[in-house]
Formats: C-alpha cells, sequence, structure tokens
C-alpha cells in the first residue's frame, strides 16, 4: 500500500504537492483573520467606562417602597 501511494505520489507530483500545501494555506488564512478580528474588537472595548451619579434619583437604601434604576449599555458585536 505504501509503494501505491509513493508512485501515485510520484506520477501526480503538481497534484500531491497541491493537496499538501492547501491546508497549510488555509489554516495561515484562518490565523491573520483571527489576529484582525480579535485587533479590531480588542480596539472597540471600553475597559474603564467612567461612572456617573444619578443625583436626582435617590438611592434605594431599604426595601420598603423603593425601586432602583440600573442603567448600562449593552453592544453587539458581530
Amino acid at each position: 500500500m505504501i509503494w501505491k501511494n509513493y508512485l501515485i505520489f510520484k506520477r501526480s507530483l503538481k497534484l500531491s504537492i497541491f493537496q499538501l500545501i492547501v491546508p497549510i494555506i488555509i489554516c495561515i488564512v484562518l490565523v491573520i483573520m483571527n489576529a484582525i478580528v480579535t485587533m479590531y474588537s480588542n480596539q472597540q472595548i471600553i475597559h474603564d467606562p467612567t461612572i456617573y451619579d444619578l443625583i436626582s434619583i435617590p438611592k434605594c437604601m431599604y426595601p420598603d417602597n423603593c425601586t432602583t434604576i440600573g442603567y448600562g449599555i449593552a453592544v453587539k458585536y458581530i
């Protein structure tokens, strides 16, 4: 079986080299795309957002008849 595979590889050298190189090229392209997406997404993240106090809305201190409002921004990355 090894001899048969060797003969097939020897007879169609271009095709065999193509079959060996294409998976490597695909892996390289995927790694480059991953690096580009990672770099782009890291630029969009705000690591230390500023916190603003809402002075006009009192903070709920006791669980009797009180409402606390929380505010945040959710961003969906595609």
